[in-house]
């Protein structure tokens, strides 16, 4: 890394020797050609398509908008869409050849020297790190600059707001640069056209002259990126510029104003999609409606709106595409929306109040570690037991949420875990998630030593227990239970599961559509915001498309956390963490779970075995009559 730091270092002392800021549009970029010959001043051989018009150090006002150099010997610097009087002299525009006479050269621009992509809203494949964003790569600063995630292929693009025609991109390359880029335009963001290819860039500027395209959108599209020292990192850019002229037209507006997102509709659903659609300098020609890129529909006139009907489950993202009378269109903010069968639960028959119990990672009590003891889990324990009669809590089941020991490979470990969760056999239906303690190697997932101490055929012959992932295999489990009339399916996967786990687990779910479905394991939020890479895989393969899950549990991580999210159905989600393990002493803290039908709500207490202290932290709404 040191070594490209130094590059990065060199690469930013190169770029601005070549970057001159000459007013407020003008860029003087080093060009060498194979033109021109030296004789004497006023007859030096200008770029082509140039004309003399200054000796060396002499003034010349320019008839209109021109492009002007100034060299020699086919060396000549460059400023783009200048104005009024310039002197041609090495103060101006560098000194491109050394102890050599040069001349000044003008002609009518052709290349407008306004970057159109200054301070233009970007978007990318992905960005290095949180201070490397896109933004970066059209502030006009050599300081500054965007880079991609270390893989190919990556990609820049930016919105010049208008379609535009043209003519040149400056790419400022940092020592990491694309080898292999295309440079392509759009009108929608999604339709792109190559105009200009190359498998042998060289990095420090590439300045691409002489391109010909019409579009809003400018794109940068990496497909190799160089080496550097044998390793390879990002596309990295510190300027993405890009000139040419408007069309004189600008770009319709338009946005959908019906469904709202994140709006949720029951299948079969039918579903009228609105937009408002203007054009400052014209008139809209279209509005066309669009799900993912398929197309659903168009409209003409004001109001501009489309009706899809027969609408399946799932999520869809929907977009308007609204297109002027002079063929300039723009593309909508997307709106998601979920369409979902409705899941039809059987209501409380009674306002008697129960309790699920969350026992968190008791590592510490069971290996007698961080003033743990086992006789602590075991105490623990036996007050959940005690509370199973209890009117005023009324425990029907108890989930421990994996770390139950502190070394997976070690059996006297077990052994002080099951003295204790054995309590419970006969008396109250529970299961375990196991954690990432609970493997032979800490976290490889290997659980043959749980298996052997939890047997599946144990908890075959009980009524409440639906089996697991893998036969003989009791890590990932679960359980049915009923409660006055409402119905339960909780789901226990271990420790970071994998994407075949999580297939099971929402097959589990649909063959249980119409149970209220809880789900709990080792890992998924941290302490602050969430969940966690981990989670956020249970999330989206496991709990968001079930519309029947309410609930999921988790520990892992010291401390608590609670998060409230809308799944795919439009239900809430309560998710909460619970785990001190930190606590030391250890206190035997656990986390209760009261369900009120008769109040709709969900009560979360904590209370320590250990010192008797109890508070209650929070009450959520739950329909449950």
């Amino acid at each position: 890394m040191l070594f490209r730091q130094l590059l990065t270092g060199r690469a930013a002392i190169a770029v601005s020797s070549a970057w001159l800021v000459l007013g407020s549009q003008a860029q003087a970029l080093t060009t060498s050609i194979a033109q021109g010959k030296t004789t004497t001043s006023s007859s030096i051989s200008g770029p082509a398509g140039y004309t003399w018009c200054a000796s060396e150090n002499d003034s010349f006002t320019l008839p209109s908008t021109c492009d002007v150099a100034y060299g020699a010997n086919g060396s000549f610097n460059y400023q783009y869409g200048k104005i009024g009087a310039i002197k041609f002299n090495n103060a101006t525009f560098g000194d491109p050849l050394f102890g050599t006479v040069k001349a000044g050269f003008y002609k009518l621009s052709t290349v407008i020297n306004t970057n159109l992509a200054l301070g233009k809203t970007t978007t990318t494949s992905s960005t290095e790190t949180a201070a490397l964003t896109s933004a970066n790569a059209v502030d006009g600063s050599a300081a500054t600059r965007w880079s991609s995630a270390f893989s190919d292929p990556q990609w820049i693009a930016v919105d010049l707001g208008q379609t535009c025609a043209i003519n040149r991109v400056v790419l400022r390359w940092e020592a990491a640069y694309g080898k292999a880029y295309q440079i392509q335009v759009s009108n929608d963001a999604i339709n792109w056209t190559t105009i200009y290819t190359t498998t042998a860039g060289g990095g420090g500027v590439n300045d691409l002259t002489g391109l010909s395209g019409n579009g809003r959108y400018v794109r940068m599209f990496g497909t190799a990126r160089t080496t550097i020292n044998g390793a390879q990192y990002g596309y990295s850019l510190y300027e993405f510029e890009v000139y040419g002229a408007t069309d004189g037209n600008h770009s319709p507006a338009v946005s959908i104003t019906s469904p709202i997102a994140n709006a949720v509709f029951t299948a079969p659903a039918t579903i009228k999609i609105d937009a408002t659609a203007a054009d400052s300098d014209g008139t809209i020609a279209k509005v066309e409606f669009y799900q993912g890129s398929t197309l659903l529909g168009s409209a003409t006139s004001s109001p501009y709106s489309f009706t899809w009907n027969n609408v399946a489950d799932g999520s869809y993202t929907l977009t308007a595409k609204a297109t002027d009378d002079k063929g300039a269109s723009t593309t909508s903010a997307p709106v998601t929306i979920s369409v979902g069968t409705p899941v039809v639960v059987k209501p409380a028959t009674s306002d008697t109040p129960f309790t699920i119990a969350a026992i968190p990672d008791s590592q510490f009590m069971v290996s007698s570690q961080q003033g743990g003891t086992p006789a602590m889990f075991e105490r623990q324990i036996q007050w959940v037991a005690d509370k199973v009669h209890d009117p005023n809590l009324n425990v029907v089941f108890v989930s421990q949420l994996g770390d139950i020991t502190d070394n997976g490979s070690l059996q006297w470990q077990f052994d002080n875990a099951k003295n204790a969760m054995f309590k419970l056999d006969n008396l109250v239906p529970y299961a375990i998630a196991p954690g990432n303690h609970d493997c032979m190697v800490r976290g490889n997932l290997d659980y043959s030593l749980l298996d052997q101490n939890f047997l599946t055929s144990k908890y075959a012959s009980q009524s409440w227990f639906g089996g697991t992932y893998q036969a003989n295999h009791y890590e990932n489990n679960f359980e049915l239970f009923n409660v006055d009339g409402m119905e339960f399916v909780i789901i226990h996967m271990a420790y970071n599961p994998s994407a075949a786990v999580r297939a099971w687990a929402s097959s589990v779910l649909n063959q249980y559509p119409n149970r209220r479905g809880i789900i709990a394991t080792h890992e998924y939020l941290p302490v602050n915001g969430g969940p966690t890479a981990v989670g956020t895989s249970i999330w989206n393969d496991v709990v968001k498309s079930h519309a029947n899950v309410f609930l999921v549990l988790c520990g892992h991580n010291h401390g608590e956390n609670t998060i409230i999210t809308k799944n795919d159905a439009g239900n809430t989600v309560y998710q909460f963490l619970t785990d001190y393990q930190n606590d030391n002493p250890q206190t035997g803290r656990l986390r209760t779970y009261t369900f009120k039908p008769g109040q709709n709500s969900i009560i979360a207490n904590t209370y320590a075995t250990e010192t008797g202290l109890s508070s209650t932290n929070f009450t959520v709404s739950y329909q449950m009559k």
